[in-house]
């Protein structure tokens, strides 16, 4: 038995602690003894018990929570499997709200350690957390203990019978790292020990909701702040990494969010070991985006920091004016990769070409019309209004069977005067690229008076790599703006004037794509340049 104390409940938020049996970190049930009039698998929903007064089912009352038989000679039994590989406890809350003439009298709770196992309720391994304790009606019970070892099942007892709302246990997870330093994976995570340290408001959603797993249900499991009604307003959280590391790439997901999304969004990191101030000053921090970024209702955002060599310990998502996401993914490493062995295949595909020029790896994340946004226009439809960027204008047409998406991208001539161009509608049939070990960017091109659109064709297509760079003062690519996107065969793309960008790479299959351009027959229509001092590498 585990000694412990009993706390008042609204001491539980103070603790920064995590809800590691919620279903929401994908903790589940897997069995129990009886779940006649209220199911199971209300106990570890993320929200509080709703009142279901006066609703009827077929076996009884309605309640929001876990209610068994009545008459049980000795006890009622519930197993929850940690979705987290396994945590430490620190927190128990046994809670009977709306349960009252019915509620559970006594409660009990064991705990063991048995990774990837499917735990019986007879198992040996079994021990006393939480000894026999008398539960009240319609209240909750909070238990504090010292830290646990790691646990990955809880077994709770519900003595004799009755009913109770909801049962959650507040601890830590267990850290889960790759073995190598360098590897990539979310750095912000709860999985690897991620906190949302502070948050400004949290009127409609938690911020800690934010480096939960998975995408949720609903806009209630997202972080939502109240609306702002001052200029210049600004809502924000402070994320503390599950260890100290190099950040590549952030997700910013508005799922659910399609009517109160923010207008832009900053991202900011920090080293600071024993943690940053909460008060929201610039000093100190670097941004990790180039500049406040744009984000679209109901849609996963990829953004690739323009700082992937800076050691951060937090940092800080900044929402203006207010708004709500669903999450944050900060993507890195915590050891920098070591530069890309130099003797890789080149950009035409051919397996033995070896290059004597260093390389360097680069990103490669999914296109979207947010991250593209400096470089061009992304051409798609969406799947309703709702998650139509409030930009672009859409109509029923065609007697309400088609919906048109207007004006996606404009079509660009800027060709000096005496040089007449005229729009080249034409088709490229492109092969696909063997990516296996990687492929590497060796030349880019632009056509620096025109637009060019790409629109794949047919049911032959695949995914493709779009590679691009702004243009820099030496009127050559800026390889500080170099970005890599795979865009799948419902994406087309624009080119804006005078963009760098590596020919198109199909995946999969042989792609047909359909281009437009204006083209002059002159030799301005297309410049080439070659990267001669530093090769980069995408790695799918």
């Amino acid at each position: 038995m585990t000694d412990y104390t009993k706390i008042h409940p609204e001491s539980i938020t103070e603790k920064n602690l995590i809800e590691v049996t919620s279903e929401s970190l994908n903790s589940f049930v897997s069995d129990v003894s009886d779940d006649f009039f209220s199911p199971v698998k209300d106990l570890i929903k993320p929200e509080p018990a709703a009142s279901k007064k006066g609703q009827f089912g077929p076996n009884g009352a309605l309640y929001d929570g876990w209610e068994s038989r009545r008459h049980n000679p000795t006890y009622d039994w519930a197993i929850i499997q940690l979705g987290a590989p396994s945590a430490k406890i620190k927190i128990i809350d046994i809670d009977t709200t709306h349960f009252n003439g019915n509620e559970a009298p006594y409660a009990s709770v064991y705990a063991t350690f048995a990774p990837n196992e499917d735990v019986k309720q007879n198992d040996a391994r079994w021990f006393e957390l939480l000894p026999v304790v008398p539960l009240g009606p319609s209240q909750q019970h909070a238990f504090e203990f010292e830290w646990t070892e790691p646990i990955t099942h809880l077994q709770l007892r519900m003595i004799p019978d009755g009913g109770i709302a909801r049962f959650r246990a507040y601890g830590e997870p267990t850290a889960v790292w790759p073995s190598d330093l360098t590897a990539t994976c979310d750095l912000a995570s709860v999985f690897v020990g991620g906190r949302v340290t502070f948050t400004s408001d949290q009127h409609f959603g938690k911020g800690a909701n934010l480096i939960l797993p998975g995408r949720g249900h609903n806009m209630g499991d997202g972080w939502e702040t109240k609306r702002s009604r001052q200029a210049g307003h600004k809502d924000y959280v402070i994320v503390q990494l599950g260890a100290a590391g190099y950040i590549q790439y952030a997700e910013i997901d508005t799922c659910h969010f399609k009517g109160n999304f923010p207008a832009r969004v900053a991202v900011e990191g920090i080293y600071a070991p024993e943690g940053p101030p909460t008060e929201y000053d610039t000093q100190g921090w670097t941004q990790l985006l180039p500049s406040q970024v744009s984000v679209g209702p109901h849609a996963q955002h990829y953004f690739q920091t323009s700082q992937a060599e800076l050691l951060v310990t937090h940092v800080r998502i900044t929402i203006f004016p207010d708004g709500g996401l669903k999450r944050v993914r900060l993507v890195g490493s915590r050891a920098l990769p070591a530069s890309v062995d130099a003797k890789s295949s080149n950009s035409s595909g051919t397996k033995n070409a070896v290059v004597d020029t260093p390389t360097k790896a680069l990103p490669i994340l999914p296109l979207t019309s947010s991250a593209f946004v400096e470089y061009g226009h992304v051409v798609q439809s969406y799947q309703d209004k709702s998650s139509t960027p409030p930009t672009i204008q859409t109509k029923r047409v065609n007697n309400g069977t088609a919906t048109k998406f207007c004006n996606l991208s404009p079509l660009t001539n800027s060709y000096p005067e005496g040089t007449p161009a005229n729009m080249n509608f034409c088709v490229y049939k492109c092969d696909p690229v063997d990516t296996s070990v990687g492929f590497t960017v060796e030349m880019l091109e632009r056509h620096k008076y025109t637009t060019q659109s790409f629109i794949p064709m047919g049911d032959g297509g695949s995914r493709y790599v779009v590679i691009v760079a702004q243009n820099g003062s030496d009127d050559k690519p800026n390889m500080e703006t170099l970005r890599a996107f795979t865009a799948t065969s419902n994406q087309g793309i624009t080119y804006k004037p005078g963009v760098w960008h590596h020919p198109m790479i199909a995946l999969e299959k042989a792609t047909d794509f359909g281009c437009l351009v204006y083209e002059s027959g002159e030799n301005i229509d297309c410049e080439e340049v070659k990267l001669d001092n530093l090769h980069y590498k995408i790695i799918l």
